[in-house]
């Protein structure tokens, strides 16, 4: 018979037609009359109600024309067909646009040679290394945009009242009776401020204990009236001062010292750095031999993943190739050029004039910079000359699918694995392992809203140290806690050699704890030796940047160039009243003596 649909032969057996694809059941042959039937109303009417609700379109046909084709009737099946690929379609592409970035690193690592992606993770990790100078820059430049700023650090010494017991103990056995109480609470105090306006800057130190500052010292240097004063607060109302000699060493140095931290942080801008970077990295990777590509599944801590392995071989041959070109590529390079002629600028701005009849200029500096190349250039090529035979070392680096190394290895000419680092992730979870010859250092953690791990140091399979960390970071303000212990088996060699097995208890709650605070203005740093919980000794430091800082210049005092004046000037230092203020403290005047002596 033939489909009614397009009249091409098919089987009787045949569902579908092979040649326009339409359902081939319930066919009428052609060749068969159609006679329509006669039926009673009711039966036409339930007969029109099935139909309708098997819901079976009928095909139009024209019975008073012979030899008409039939309507096409449409089809289910190939409607289903039809839908099913275009929602695959849909999906393929909604899939391929969501993770696009993972077929193309799939895609690029596959067609991609060795030496290629070497490059492009080497790239990768400069885009990233300029990113971070960029920020840096900003920083700098905020710095710098003011003209009056300082830097304050101060340092304070905190003692348990445990600890300080055991030292009172210790120091009666030996027939001394002493308070030390006032070692419980030892601070330091430095500030560095500057004054662009008024070309002025300080530097000053006060020390005190016990909450009593007992002595203070401060220089400021007076650019515009060319002295430097001395002064010592509590000592001394009267301050001290020297003319700056003629040869304007000492504002050559003000001048430089300001210069510097004020001038604008982007003066060398993130794009020049960067590209810098990638011109002489791909430099270096040029002067490779061949780079292998290979993959490997690397599992440290339980955590695997699979790498893309970069080898890449370098003789004497290649190294010595690669510093020569490295060399003509400076020689060369007038982006260098202009670095070096601005630094040789400012050294000869800053210097004094050791010799004016023939002044040295930042020309000279480059000059001297060619000079230095072409004798290096000289040696390595006869190095290479009378090379007679290479071997090569090769160096492997780690990759993941986004191009970025995550380890290296060195392999020398015998194949002997020098040292090797390698980091995985999975998810939330990484661990990594640095291996050099016995020794052997792991980290493992997650990385969530906070990053917390362990680092752990073994040498010779022996656990010797261990170290929990956490950082955490809100509203730009970063917290980190490190926690330092004496590994497990150095643990077992001490109390092993004091014979103690109580002393393995107190051995395993010992810990040095490093807690730093920062954010962009300041930075809080405390190291403490704790014992079971409790903090035996803590040194803590704080580091702030000031803003719109005031110095004040003394107007008279004694000058330090007459010698009779000056040693006026230092017999009067109030020694007296420091040792009272020592002895309300608890630290008598045969204390100190003893203690210095």
């Amino acid at each position: 018979m033939n489909c009614k649909f397009c009249g091409a032969p098919v089987d009787d057996n045949d569902v579908l037609c092979p040649y326009c694809g339409c359902s081939l059941e319930e066919l009428i042959p052609l060749d068969e009359e159609v006679v329509e039937s006669v039926m009673p109303d009711e039966t036409a009417a339930i007969q029109q109600d099935v139909i309708a609700e098997e819901d079976v379109q009928t095909p139009f046909v024209d019975l008073n024309t012979e030899g008409t084709m039939p309507a096409p009737k449409k089809s289910k099946v190939g409607k289903i067909v039809l839908f099913g690929i275009i929602g695959l379609l849909a999906i393929g592409i909604i899939l391929l646009a969501c993770n696009f970035s993972s077929a193309y690193s799939w895609f690029k690592i596959k067609t991609s040679s060795g030496r290629a992606l070497l490059k492009t993770s080497f790239e990768k990790s400069i885009d990233e290394f300029a990113d971070s100078y960029e920020d840096y820059a900003e920083d700098l430049a905020e710095m710098g945009d003011a003209t009056r700023w300082g830097m304050q650090t101060q340092a304070s010494l905190e003692l348990n009242d445990q600890i300080v017991s055991v030292l009172d103990e210790a120091m009666a056995q030996q027939g001394m009776d002493m308070n030390l109480s006032w070692l419980q609470d030892l601070n330091l105090d430095v500030k560095m401020l500057f004054d662009g306006e008024a070309s002025t800057g300080m530097i000053a130190y006060a020390f005190g204990m016990g909450g009593e500052q007992l002595i203070c010292l401060e220089g400021i240097f007076d650019q515009l009236n060319n002295k430097e004063w001395f002064a010592c607060p509590g000592l001394i109302d009267t301050p001290a001062y020297i003319t700056l000699s003629d040869d304007k060493t000492g504002q050559s140095f003000m001048n430089s010292m300001l210069g510097r931290m004020n001038q604008n942080g982007n003066a060398y801008s993130s794009e020049k750095l960067e590209k810098f970077l990638k011109k002489y990295s791909n430099v270096l990777l040029d002067g490779f031999g061949k780079v292998k590509k290979s993959s490997e599944t690397i599992e440290i801590d339980g955590i695997s993943q699979k790498l893309t392995v970069l080898d890449a071989y370098m003789s004497e041959e290649n190294a010595i190739n690669m510093c020569i070109a490295v060399l003509e590529t400076a020689k060369n390079d007038q982006d260098l050029k202009q670095v070096i002629l601005q630094f040789g600028q400012q050294i000869a701005a800053d210097m004094p004039v050791f010799d004016e009849d023939e002044p040295y200029s930042a020309e000279d500096l480059y000059n001297e910079f060619l000079v230095s190349i072409d004798g290096q250039l000289e040696k390595l090529r006869e190095e290479l000359n009378n090379l007679d035979m290479t071997e090569e070392i090769c160096l492997t680096f780690y990759m993941d699918n986004d191009f970025q190394i995550t380890g290296c290895k060195v392999t020398d000419v015998d194949g002997e694995e020098l040292f090797r680092y390698v980091g995985v992730e999975e998810k939330d979870r990484y661990a990594a392992e640095f291996v050099a010859g016995d020794v052997v250092i792991t980290d493992s953690g997650t990385d969530q809203k906070e990053n917390e791990g362990t680092l752990s140091l073994c040498v010779s399979g022996a656990d010797l140290l261990t170290a929990d960390y956490k950082t955490t970071e809100k509203d730009d303000v970063i917290k980190t806690n490190v926690k330092l212990k004496l590994g497990s088996d150095l643990i077992q060699q001490i109390t092993a050699q004091m014979g103690d097995n109580a002393a393995m208890v107190y051995m395993s709650t010992i810990a040095i704890e490093f807690d730093v605070t920062a954010s962009g203005k300041q930075t809080d740093f405390q190291i403490s030796l704790t014992m079971m919980g409790q903090k035996l000794i803590s040194l803590n430091l704080e580091q702030a940047f000031l803003r719109d800082v005031e110095i004040k210049v003394p107007t008279d005092g004694i000058n330090v160039d007459d010698p009779e004046q000056f040693d006026n000037w230092l017999d009067s230092l109030d020694y007296e009243g420091l040792m009272r203020k020592l002895e309300a403290l608890g630290l008598s005047e045969e204390m100190f003596e003893s203690l210095m002596g």
